[in-house]
Order: structure tokens, then sequence, then C-alpha cells
């Protein structure tokens, strides 16, 4: 049948449905209610049609099967598809599936590839495929949310059949299945015999048994455990990302290959369990902004294990926003143990005492001082040391200002760069694509949740929120609307009434996410990295980078009642030699004033495709951005604990060492964008410190957007 069936022929199988009669056609929109209907004619479900079944069994004897666009199906109670023929291919675009109150429903596929492209639910229900059947997430998720109904006694989640969890052509597109449950102490149940690829995203806070030959995962998968896993073998994981607040494999193993562990700011307890960190293995800890004292960390419990396989390779990311170790006048060393074993069962695997492992999380920043006109430097920096009873972080200070403030990322392999600050190397291609893994250093500090999405793939409110997308590298410094490209490339031109944008040709007017460094159509100048639309421009802008390329990277540094509060501005400069640097030549402080409700600061850029659009009319009739800037942008924001924006009403520091101390400060501001969208100096002078090296400007407008620039 097609779209054009009578009414009366509708009617006739409307009828012939509610009597349970299988011998004809199937109708376009089906309503199949405690039968079991058999179609052995051509099965057709034209566009916007729905397929609801309650309590029934659809059994397909046809090899003619066609699912239009738009097409939806509807689950209630027990139900069934089965092919008696060759495999059928079902595409609708949601599949919602509930239950009778308080009892566990089964959706039954036989020979059946199901497959959904918009976000599906399925309510307090079961699913048991036969060997050949699929459930398809594709570029979308699948919810499969349990109430009360869900049990100790239940079945499998998921039986026999695969899982498949399939992305989109870029990060922003997001993918998976979520099992959640609403009870606040859920019993621990099956996961079940499915095998799942997951080449996106599955997570849980259901407490799982799980079989670890069962769980596959694509490149840059993510699994989110958010209740205890339990299990037998072993569980691999290779190039994702992974969180478990707690796992017992009962004598067996979880490795990593090139994945992260990625902590939080949760303890994580493993029993009778062999951790086996090998080649880039990389461990996640983030500062609790909750419990203030604490980091994510690894308790080995009974007859558990860690073996570093591949020493020279492990990595450390410590989330440690740049704040003061101690009190104000009393610096003091800090120590905590992000592994610990009270029984010795680490395997250093010849890392010694005296090895650093590479802590590209924790940045060495400058702390700044004042007392009247005076400046002091304090200096935190930090190593990793491994030994049989513990991994552990050492913080502490020095009092040289004027040391090289850095550190070194590893080179990445060649052909790959490095992906945000996530440290992660990646092609040229992948990081185009929008492949970059959330930038590790992140604190996220937003609401989780929104219709819209970043290029990373997390959810927001708005893209202003999004984690600008990087600057294209040196070897490909053309940007086009596909990617960046080779110096000699030329970029396709966009269809007309589209816009060329890094993120492709958009639609006018349509909203674009933050990018640093150049525009569609742009080049990037290989010595200063100032953008212009043609490299015969490059020579405007002198050979040293221009001050805008020493990307702001995102901290969040926790405040304290009475007590100064201070933060580095923490940068990546670029190097020919080196794929980046990590230091800061920007520090605050907000004296001890603050709102009685402060918990902390966030400091994150301001990217370059929003600060090269603000109107400079009030700063220099001549101004050039790439000129006129003495700093990168950056944006200031004060929260609560409940991440509500707060008002500094007293006046802040910010203070800047000054490249060339010969500056005519008459001739400087420290500038702000106003409510008009408009660069504007602050009305405080600058005021030189040491000589010159060091600039301070003052502020009373936090939260804002700032930088330091030239009014000439």
């Amino acid at each position: 049948m097609n779209s054009s069936s009578s009414p009366l022929i509708r009617m006739i199988l409307a009828t012939a449905v509610i009597l349970g009669l299988c011998f004809m056609p199937v109708a376009l929109s089906l309503n199949i209610v405690d039968t079991v209907l058999t179609v052995s004619t051509p099965f057709t479900l034209a566009d916007n049609e729905v397929l609801s079944m309650t309590n029934a069994t659809l059994i397909l004897d046809t090899l003619s099967i066609t699912v239009g666009l738009n097409v939806q199906f509807q689950f209630s109670l027990n139900c069934h598809i089965q092919s008696l023929q060759t495999l059928a291919i079902l595409t609708p675009v949601s599949i919602q599936s509930s239950s009778a109150s308080s009892t566990i429903s089964t959706l039954k596929l036989s020979n059946v590839d199901l497959s959904f492209t918009s976000t599906s639910t399925f309510s307090d229900t079961i699913l048991e495929l036969d060997s050949t059947s699929l459930l398809v997430a594709k570029i979308a998720t699948g919810y499969f949310a349990y109430t009360s109904a869900l049990t100790a006694s239940s079945t499998n989640l998921f039986t026999g059949g695969k899982l498949v969890v399939v992305p989109g052509a870029t990060a922003a597109i997001a993918a998976g299945f979520q099992v959640s449950t609403s009870q606040t102490s859920p019993p621990t149940v099956n996961l079940g015999t499915s095998t799942i690829f997951n080449a996106k995203n599955f997570l849980s806070n259901v407490p799982l048994v799980v079989d670890g030959s069962k769980l596959m995962g694509g490149q840059f998968c993510n699994y989110q455990f958010q209740a205890p896993i339990s299990g037998a073998g072993s569980l691999n994981f290779s190039y994702c990302s992974v969180s478990m607040v707690a796992v017992n494999m009962n004598g067996g193993s979880v490795n990593f290959l090139s994945s992260t562990w990625n902590l939080g700011n949760y303890i994580a307890n493993v029993v009778s369990t062999t951790l086996n960190f090998n080649a880039y293995t990389n461990v996640l800890a983030t500062y609790s902004t909750v419990q203030r004292e604490t980091f994510g960390s690894i308790v080995l419990g009974a007859n558990s294990f860690v073996n570093f396989n591949d020493p020279a390779t492990a990595n450390f990311t410590l989330a440690y926003p740049p704040l003061v170790v101690g009190s104000v006048n009393n610096y003091t060393s800090v120590h905590f143990n992000l592994i610990h074993s009270a029984d010795g069962n680490i395997n250093c695997n010849g890392a010694t005492s005296t090895t650093r492992f590479r802590t590209p999380g924790l940045i060495n920043p400058n702390i700044i001082y004042t007392s009247g006109s005076a400046v002091t430097f304090k200096k935190a920096q930090g190593f990793t040391k491994c030994a049989a009873g513990s991994v552990s972080f050492y913080i502490y200070t020095t009092d040289n200002p004027y040391e090289a403030d850095n550190i070194l990322a590893a080179d990445c392999p060649a052909g790959e760069s490095r992906c945000g600050a996530s440290f992660s190397c990646l092609s040229q291609a992948s990081i185009n694509a929008g492949d970059c893994l959330l930038d590790m250093y992140c604190m996220r500090t937003e609401p989780v949740g929104g219709s819209l999405f970043c290029w990373t793939g997390q959810c927001t409110v708005s893209y202003e929120t999004c984690p600008p997308l990087p600057s294209c590298p040196p070897s490909l410094p053309l940007r086009c609307t596909d990617g960046c490209k080779a110096a000699t490339a030329t970029c396709d031109p966009c269809p007309a009434g589209t816009n060329p944008t890094p993120f492709g040709c958009l639609a006018a007017g349509a909203p674009v996410q933050p990018y640093q460094g150049c525009d569609a159509f742009q080049y990037q100048c290989p010595d200063n990295y100032a953008c212009v639309s043609s490299p015969s421009q490059c020579s405007n802008y002198g050979t040293t980078k221009v001050p805008s390329s020493n990307r702001v990277m995102v901290t969040a540094t926790l405040v304290y009642q009475q007590t100064r509060a201070t933060a580095s501005i923490l940068q990546r400069y670029v190097s020919p030699a080196t794929p980046f640097t990590i230091g800061s030549n920007i520090f605050l402080d907000l004296g001890s004033n603050l709102p009685a409700t402060s918990d902390h600061l966030k400091i994150a850029p301001y990217a370059d495709s929003y600060a090269t659009k603000v109107s400079s009319s009030l700063i220099s009739s001549t101004f050039d951005y790439y000129s006129n800037l003495l700093s990168p942008p950056f944006k200031l924001t004060l929260r609560d604990s409940q991440m509500n924006i707060l008002t500094v009403s007293t006046t802040s520091s910010i203070y800047f060492k000054n490249p060339n101390p010969s500056l005519n400060l008459s001739n400087a501001c420290l500038a702000y964008v106003n409510s008009a969208n408009q660069w504007q100096c602050t009305s405080f002078p600058l005021v030189s410190h040491n000589s010159g090296s060091i600039i301070e400007g003052k502020t009373n407008l936090i939260p804002g957007k700032f930088a330091f620039m030239s009014t000439i």
C-alpha cells in the first residue's frame, strides 16, 4: 500500500487489525493491539505515519519493506517484531516504549535491524534480541529509564544481538545509549549479553554487572559508569574516555590503551581488579569545588593491583586551579595520593621515586601579591612520584619569580597536532572534523543541558559558552569552511544565500560558534600569526607573534572569604619547535572583600571571533587588532556554589608582565567591552612596577571581558 490508499481501504484495514485478521497487505498507519499480525505482502509505512503496538506481535513474511520519512514507532507492554525472510531494516525517526505501572515490559526483535535518528525513550523496557538483530542509535540518544519496577531479580537489561552507536559526522552531534533509574538506592542488575558497539556515548547511573567481552568502543568513545560496576574477565578500553566510581571484576582486569580514566573529583574504589595502564594512558583528576580539599583519586582495595606497563608514556592531568597553597603569608607544600594501595600493589615498572611523570594539568602558575607598591611573586610547582604504596602529587612553591614559567608538552607524532588543552594528539583531519575531546582543563561551570551543541559535543544554552575552536596550525594556515589547508590551496566557495564560517557554509544570520584565529577564507601569517586576506599583508605585523596568539586557558580558581583572592591567567604559547608551552604573564588580585557567597572565579578566553568584532572607536581611530592588543583578550566571571554570576563591587587589580618596559603607559590601558559592544579603557590609569616590567590595571567591572591594549 502507499499514501494514495483510499479512506475505505484504510477503514477496512483498521477493522482487520482489530479483529486480528492476518491475510491482507498492511496499511500506512498500524495500530496493533493484543494480537499477532502476519504480513506476507509488501509492508509500507509512508512519510509521517505511526506504527503503534500494544502487547502485540508483528511478523514480516515479506522481502518488500518500506519505511518512509519521519515515521514513529510506539510500543506498549510486551511487543515483538519478527522477520521470516531477510534481515528487516526498519528506520523510524524515533521510538517510544512504555510499560504498565510498576512492571517491566519486553521489546523483542527477531532478525530485525531497528534504528532511530531522533531522541528515543524506552521506559521500564528490556530488550531481547536474537543473534542477527540490532538496535542502532544513529546520531541520536536512546534513553532506557527505569522506575521502581527495576529490581535485583530483573532479567538482563539487554539480551542477545547488538546495540550499536553510530556517531555523527562531527563531535557536535550526540549519539548513544543512557541507562538511568529514578531510584535513590537502585539494585544491581545485569547489563546482559548484548554486544555494545559504542562509537560515541554510553552512560549509566544504575549499578551493573557487566561482561567485559561485550563492551566495545570505537575511537573517541565515552563510557560513563556513575554507579558501581562488577563482573568477571577483562574490560578493555582503547582510545576511549572512561568514568568509573567503583569497579570489582572479581579477579579480572581493566585495561587502558591510549585512553583516559576521568576520575572527576570522586574517589574510585577498586576491589579484586588489576588495572593495566598501557601505552599513553591518561588519568585525569579534578579539584573538588564542593569538598574543596579533595581531588579525584583511586583507592585499591583487597586483591587489587596497578601495573604501569609503559611508564614513559603514563600521563597524569590535574585540573587544579592556580590558587594559593597555604595562607597568604605562609606558603606550604601539599601532598596527596592520586592512587593509593595499602597493600603496596602498585607496579611502577621502573618509574622510581625520582621519576617525574608528565603532569600537563599542573601548570606552574605564578601567584602575585601586592603590599603597598611592592610586588611579590610565588610560583607553585609540582611533580608526580610512583611507589608501591601510592602514586602521589607533590605541589610546592618557590620564590624565584624569573625562572621560565612553563612546562612542555611532548611532541605529537608526525602529521598530528594537539587538540586544545586536552593534550590529545589527533590528525588535522580529525581536528577539522570536530573530533577534539572536551578540553580537560575546563572545570565546567555552565548549566548542563540546553538545546544547542558545541563543536566539542557538550550541551549548552548559548554558543558563547562553547570552548573556542582552535586556530589553524602553521602547516595549514588557510582556513576554509571545510577545515584548515595548505597555503597554496584554494577554498571552495559557499552556495548562494549562505555565509562562509570555520564551521561550514551557514545560513545567513545563523549564529556562529566561537573560534580562535582566522575566519573562513583568511590566511594565518607564519611568523606573527596575524590573520590577513593575502600573504602579502603579513609584513605589516612584523616577525614576532601577536599577543592574541597566546591563548588564555579555561581555569577555575576557588576564592575564600577574608583571604585575598588571587589567580594566574594561564596561556598557551605557540612555538615552532614545540606544539605549545604553558605559562602565565597576567595575574589577578581581587582583594578580600568579595560577596559573601563567592565560590570561584572562572577565567576563560574571549575568542578572536568575538573580540575582533567589538568596536574600537573609543580606543583609537587607527586601531588594528593585531597591532594594538598587548595581551590576549580574556573573560572573568565570579560565581557562587550554585553557579550564579556575582558582581564584584570593589576594585580589582590585574597585573601584566610587560614585554616592552619602555612602553609609555599614557598610551595604553586596561580595556573592557562595554554594554554597547565597544572596547573602552577603564577609568583607572596604568601603574608601573618593577621598573616597568610589570604594569597594573584596575577595574570594578567584573564580570567582564578585558585586554591590555595600546591606544595609539
